[in-house]
């Protein structure tokens, strides 16, 4: 993690090569844990995984610097390493499938710096589960980052039980903690007397 972040403050942009074997794998899946977080907006890490049994020398010697350079540039970005490898062991047609993959995708996401590309991440997970942001906030605990509630929003989280609507509201609050900012205590005081 010490070197990632050693070289994110050289560029912006990394790619990591790993021979095309058992290790090789192994290896890109523990550099894609390492990389999380230090994925700020703006950053970006793809994976080149050689042909069995090859590595970058042997790549270079065969087929040359420019066949090699082709390669890195169709190196996979890091959601979609992320992505296929936890959708690989899980059937996604299945809703124990879709929980499984909310469960393994979430708890590596929330190692995500806060930002757009985390968000994007946690909006790639709902589509591929089919579940709204704010389910997957209460199915992966803690996530996305929470943060201390605004004064009148702990009243909020109290009066969710007998209210659907400030369900809703509470679930995009977790999922979304940035909102909070732009709810004034008026706001929900306005809303607590409707509800």
């Amino acid at each position: 993690a010490d070197h990632i972040h050693r070289l994110f403050n050289q560029v912006q942009d990394l790619t990591f090569c790993f021979d095309g074997d058992t290790a090789g794998n192994n290896a890109a899946w523990k550099a894609l844990e390492l990389a999380l977080p230090a994925m700020e907006d703006g950053r970006s890490v793809r994976f080149l995984q050689l042909p069995n049994g090859e590595d970058p020398d042997s790549v270079v010697r065969a087929e040359g610097s420019d066949a090699f350079r082709a390669r890195l540039r169709d190196a996979r970005p890091l959601a979609e390493l992320l992505f296929s490898h936890l959708s690989a062991s899980v059937d996604t047609r299945d809703p124990a499938g879709r929980a499984a993959l909310a469960r393994s995708a979430g708890a590596l996401l929330r190692k995500l710096p806060a930002g757009v590309f985390k968000q994007l991440m946690w909006q790639r997970l709902a589509e591929s589960t089919g579940l709204s942001a704010a389910e997957l906030a209460s199915l992966v605990k803690g996530e996305p980052e929470r943060q201390k509630p605004a004064a009148g929003a702990q009243g909020l989280a109290r009066r969710s039980r007998q209210h659907p609507t400030v369900d809703k509201i509470t679930g995009s609050l977790i999922s979304y903690p940035e909102l909070a900012t732009q709810v004034s205590d008026d706001m929900l005081r306005r809303f607590s007397q409707s509800a």
